[in-house]
């Protein structure tokens, strides 16, 4: 499978590409963040700006953009390498009159076309973990553009008064998603050998979530 075809996919490789030197200048200006602080001052001042919120929060969100650009790699190498026959030869004789199920050349292409069907559960897996993480990181960028704000005397206003309710929001989130999975787990109990969307702890919480919403 070729990725990038087209002209706007072009494009899209040449925003990939650089993005990544961005990415490691993002990377250097943190590290010589930290280690220009520790010099300065001792490790209690040092540590004390690493596990800061904001600063937890940048460097997460360099890191999710240090994952999802090598499972962006992967899956590009495996796209390269993915190709699917349009006939596999199962059986020997589709119109033989008996032994209707024997197998062609040992059973050879039954077992070709079981590989490719694993190769493309693997790469919807990653495909919809990469989304996943991308969508995380996007929460993230809006985080760290709302500390790059917090100068102005009216935007600023938001990221302090997110600041200062961080741990309430924390504690009514966590409790928050143990009563969701209280009801996930009773509806997978109750009703889970009987209702596919509550047929498993992952799809009754992604049920209770879309309810929780209004879907």
């Amino acid at each position: 499978v070729e990725q990038y075809a087209s002209k706007e996919q072009l494009v899209r490789l040449a925003l990939e590409l650089a993005l990544i030197p961005c990415l490691i200048i993002n990377w250097w200006k943190e590290l010589m963040q930290f280690v220009r602080i520790f010099r300065k001052t001792n490790r209690v001042e040092a540590y004390l700006f690493a596990t800061n919120q904001y600063n937890l929060i940048d460097t997460l969100s360099i890191l999710l953009f240090t994952v999802v650009i090598s499972i962006w790699v992967t899956m590009v190498i495996w796209k390269s390498e993915f190709d699917v026959e349009s006939h596999y030869d199962v059986y020997s004789d589709l119109k033989a009159d008996g032994h209707w199920m024997s197998m062609a050349d040992n059973g050879e292409g039954l077992t070709d076309l079981t590989d490719k069907f694993n190769d493309i559960s693997k790469l919807a897996y990653w495909n919809s973990l990469y989304l996943t993480l991308n969508g995380v990181n996007i929460l993230l960028m809006l985080f760290r553009l709302l500390k790059y704000m917090d100068f102005h005397p009216d935007i600023g206003m938001i990221t302090r008064t997110l600041t200062e309710a961080g741990n309430d929001m924390v504690n009514f989130i966590v409790l928050c998603f143990m009563i969701i999975f209280i009801y996930a787990q009773m509806g997978v109990v109750l009703f889970g050998a009987h209702v596919g969307s509550l047929s498993t702890t992952r799809e009754a919480l992604n049920t209770c979530l879309l309810a929780m919403m209004g879907e």
